[in-house]
């Protein structure tokens, strides 16, 4: 059975499965003791079957003595019947590898190096916490995504437990707190901050305005003169199809008539106790969260806005537009990762539903933000020549696109080009994806990674984790 050797690790002299780095030892015959003091042996690494192509690796990170002849051969000094090094490996995910040493640089003499073939694997430490409440990481849940491109999750220290708070949207902000009184990640490149969190969005602003006297239409005229003795209900739709900030006690951030008199003039007023006749229409689309509702509509109470207005008019009021400014639900997200430092936020509830998500939903979530500090999903991928490992011309990623209804690089595998909106405006959006990479999903979306999203993991230098460290020209030409 092979030995797993993790190729992206630091090398140690007592760690021999770490690093590309394989320190190999080997006792040589004499036939005369020290004759062979001084003088020079060989390594030979033996790729097992089929292992990655060369060119799409760079010099370091193929195995050692790719350009020598015999192929994959390194020398090594004698000293007292022993010579030792460390050799390189290649890094293609998968590959298999075993070993020959001989005095011979041609290889005939060569023996088989003792011990099991070693299979490329890499690891990446998961610094792992939770907001108090939300369900931690579930990191078992990781290996059946990751294991068949070779990488291994272990957990750094810990799970660790923060304060809740309803809405975040800074990862830096919230990973922060998982190194609070912690020793720095020993592995510090290969560590990725991980926090599970409530829900992520921001509250933004936005603006609805509608001229509410005199009404614009010969009905609505005749409304409002049946309006000065009864009551009477506007109903508003957020813009943009947005949804109400869900917290009730703080949705609306202010209410302001402005009047326009006869000549043009303009005055504008801001009204008081907007909480009294600006409310939330859940008899609409609407989702209820833990602080409060969600809602499409609103509606203006026009009886007691009316006692209101009637104070603020004069004889010369023309007309009068009622502008509300209120709190929605912005940049909903199911999770969020860091394009320059290994760092993570997964959401638990969802952001505009306010329902807890399913364990498979959150897993797919993690699987797809780890893909992003994994390096996915690059525009342009290097090719190298086979014999200097010169770089040449980057080949196009097909699969890749930016934004269109996502937020950065995602995978279009299965995905079709779509006309849609986006934040109200007509834009062009991708629909129907089935790669784990896609950018959006639920519980019953693919969790698996096509085959492009694969290969790039498995060529994917994972020495240093983060976007535009594992591919730092994948961005363009």
């Amino acid at each position: 059975m092979a030995k797993k050797q993790y190729v992206n690790l630091n090398f140690k002299d007592g760690t021999q499965s770490e690093s590309s780095l394989v320190l190999l030892k080997a006792s040589i015959d004499e036939k005369t003791p020290g004759d062979s003091n001084g003088q020079v042996g060989y390594f030979f690494i033996e790729p097992q079957g089929s292992v990655m192509a060369l060119d799409m690796f760079p010099a370091h990170l193929r195995p050692q003595g790719f350009d020598k002849q015999p192929k994959y051969s390194i020398s090594a000094s004698i000293e007292n019947k022993q010579m030792q090094e460390p050799v390189r490996i290649g890094s293609g995910a998968g590959d298999h590898y075993k070993f020959k040493y001989g005095k011979l640089a041609d290889g005939s003499d060569a023996k088989s190096y003792p011990g099991d073939a070693l299979e490329v694997w890499r690891k990446v430490f998961l610094r792992a916490g939770h907001m108090k409440g939300c369900p931690p990481l579930n990191i078992g849940a990781l290996s059946a995504d990751y294991d068949p491109v070779s990488i291994e999750f272990a957990q750094d220290g810990g799970e660790i437990e923060i304060a809740r708070e309803h809405y975040v949207y800074d990862i830096n902000s919230v990973v922060s707190k998982l190194n609070q009184g912690q020793s720095p990640p020993e592995h510090s490149s290969q560590t990725v901050m991980v926090a599970m969190v409530d829900r992520i969005g921001t509250r933004s602003m936005i603006e609805a305005s509608e001229q509410v006297w005199p009404a614009k239409t010969f009905i609505g005229k005749v409304r409002d003169w049946i309006q000065t003795v009864s009551g009477g209900t506007l109903r508003w739709k957020v813009p943009n199809g947005n949804l109400t900030w869900p917290d009730d006690k703080d949705w609306v951030f202010l209410v302001r008539a402005l009047f326009t008199k006869k000549g043009g003039a303009e005055d504008i007023r801001f009204l008081s106790s907007p909480e009294t006749f600006v409310l939330k229409d859940t008899s609409y689309t609407h989702y209820q969260h833990p602080e409060g509702t969600a809602c499409r509509q609103m509606k203006i109470d026009m009886d007691v806005l009316r006692k209101q207005l009637i104070t603020l008019m004069t004889d010369d009021t023309e007309k009068i537009t009622l502008d509300v400014k209120l709190w929605f639900i912005g940049s909903p997200y199911l999770g969020l990762a860091n394009s320059v430092e290994p760092k993570v936020i997964v959401g638990t509830l969802h952001p505009l539903w306010g329902n807890a998500i399913g364990g498979g939903g959150i897993a797919k979530t993690v699987v797809h933000e780890l893909g992003h500090i994994c390096g996915l999903v690059p525009h342009y991928v290097p090719v190298y020549s086979e014999d200097k490992a010169a770089e040449e011309s980057p080949e196009e990623n097909g699969k890749w696109y930016y934004a269109k209804g996502g937020l950065g690089h995602h995978c279009g595998e299965g995905a079709t080009e779509e006309n849609g909106e986006i934040d109200g405006k007509p834009a062009k959006v991708m629909g129907g994806g089935s790669c784990i990479m896609f950018h959006a999903g639920d519980e019953s979306a693919p969790k698996s990674f096509c085959g492009v999203c694969q290969s790039l993991l498995k060529r994917a230098d994972l020495a240093k984790l983060g976007l535009s460290n594992v591919w730092p020209k994948g961005w363009s030409k």
